[in-house]
């Protein structure tokens, strides 16, 4: 029985010393740091944010404050972040943001009728505590947070310890080579089309329109408590994805611009600035990775319009 145990403990305690130390230095890779949409950015997020702004995907892609350091903004937006979640990312980070800041609030196409009510997303086990995150999960913080290992794999993990990515390429941009690319004509049509027949009318749910608005609604108020100056704004969309939009689904397009107007009707002091459709950015096909999101490129271009419309607006100097 002696035996026994000792050949346990002696393939157990070799096993368990690989797996922890593979595991932390896996946790100090930039590789891990990139990793959720680099997920590192939240628990290093600068004191006096003077410009930020929240969203989904859109958001998280739309906006690459990265090139105007003097503003000291920052990007909060996670691919698939609801309303309500926004408002959980403010509060956490509300300190950081400073009196008379600028929150950009993006009002996007697959917002409206979509409320993602249960979402054990990943991203947040990374930086937001139990009592932040209503679908927090022991689970899934052991896997994401603790011991990321277990997601990744030992082997792949190992892997990426010895061909890290380098400092240069931590972002959001560059981790992924799909960012700095774009489709052809033919490959984004059949992209728009197969994105209208699935993820729309697979996703419609009317009633979760007032849930939506009520969340936007707590956000503004939530920036007037702390003096912040909200705007909202639509970000570029492919113009063959907005033209066969109004086709495929047009309850939907005809549900966002009720969604907007209903917003600018109840808050007529703040900017709406669509640029959906804008000329500068939806017919050219360079500017985007897919049908409705904006690559690098087109981050940059965006980015540059809207500190020039900010400032035109007088919102910034």
């Amino acid at each position: 029985m002696k035996k026994i145990i000792f050949y346990v403990f002696l393939l157990v305690i070799p096993a368990a010393i690989a797996f922890f130390g593979v595991n932390f230095a896996y946790k100090q890779t930039n590789y891990w740091k990139a990793s959720f949409h680099n997920a590192e950015r939240f628990n290093n997020v600068p004191d006096g944010i003077k410009l930020c702004n929240i969203g989904t995907s859109h958001g998280c892609w739309g906006f690459k404050w990265e090139d105007y350091p003097e503003y000291n903004a920052f990007n909060f937006a996670v691919s698939g972040q609801p309303y309500f979640m926004d408002l959980i990312m403010l509060k956490h980070f509300e300190n950081k943001i400073e009196k008379d800041a600028i929150v950009l609030i993006p009002v996007s196409f697959h917002q409206i009728y979509n409320y993602w009510e249960e979402s054990y997303v990943q991203t947040y086990h990374r930086f937001l505590s139990k009592n932040d995150y209503p679908f927090w999960n022991i689970e899934t913080y052991l896997k994401t947070n603790l011991f990321p290992v277990i997601n990744n794999g030992i082997r792949p993990s190992f892997n990426n310890i010895l061909n890290d990515i380098p400092e240069g390429k931590v972002d959001r941009f560059h981790f992924e080579e799909i960012w700095t690319k774009w489709l052809t004509e033919e490959e984004m049509k059949n992209l728009v089309d197969e994105h209208g027949a699935q993820w729309f009318l697979n996703n419609f749910n009317e009633s979760s329109y007032q849930k939506n608005f009520d969340a936007v609604c707590k956000i503004v108020d939530f920036c007037y408590t702390h003096n912040w100056k909200p705007v909202f704004v639509t970000v570029p969309v492919y113009d063959y994805f907005y033209e066969a939009f109004g086709e495929m689904v047009p309850y939907i397009k005809k549900g966002f611009y009720k969604f907007s107007a209903d917003i600018a009707e109840k808050y007529p002091e703040i900017p709406y600035w669509d640029y959906s459709h804008d000329e500068e950015f939806s017919p050219y096909i360079e500017l985007f990775m897919d049908d409705d999101h904006l690559n690098l490129y087109g981050a940059e271009k965006f980015t540059a319009r809207i500190i020039e419309d900010l400032k035109r607006a007088d919102y910034l100097k």
